[in-house]
């Protein structure tokens, strides 16, 4: 059962968290944009 007390105490794990996160996407800046494949059937011989 959730309770107000587990989320109480999870909340200071998202803090941390979103600091790392937007630690690493400010290093993806300095990286090139490289588009995604597709990974249909119609392209096998």
């Amino acid at each position: 059962m959730f309770s107000a007390r587990r989320y109480a105490d999870n909340m200071r794990l998202f803090i941390p968290v979103q600091a790392k996160v937007r630690q690493f996407l400010g290093l993806l800046d300095g990286y090139p944009f490289q588009p995604g494949s597709s990974l249909s059937a119609s392209g096998i011989n």
